[in-house]
């Protein structure tokens, strides 16, 4: 799997370096929110672009949800239990 972006000419990282110590979950979803906003640049219509920029936000959307919920299940792991 290469981690340069298929356009040519253009060399980002396909998924930031960040990300890679995140959730495997979150990892995949900006990977795919990655790839759209790809085949957004290249896409012929305005259709197809405004499709594939809308997949790209709703994978950015995804991602933060799964961040959000890693936090807090980490936090409630880390709870010491409950005493009456």
């Amino acid at each position: 799997m290469s981690t340069r972006s298929s356009l040519p000419g253009r060399h980002k990282p396909f998924v930031p370096a960040a990300s890679l110590r995140e959730a495997p979950d979150v990892t995949q979803a900006l990977a795919k929110a990655e790839y759209n906003a790809a085949r957004a640049r290249s896409a012929k219509t305005d259709q197809d672009r405004e499709h594939y920029e809308r997949m790209g936000r709703t994978w950015l959307g995804i991602a933060q949800a799964w961040r959000v919920m890693s936090e807090v299940g980490g936090q409630w792991e880390r709870r010491p239990p409950e005493t009456r």
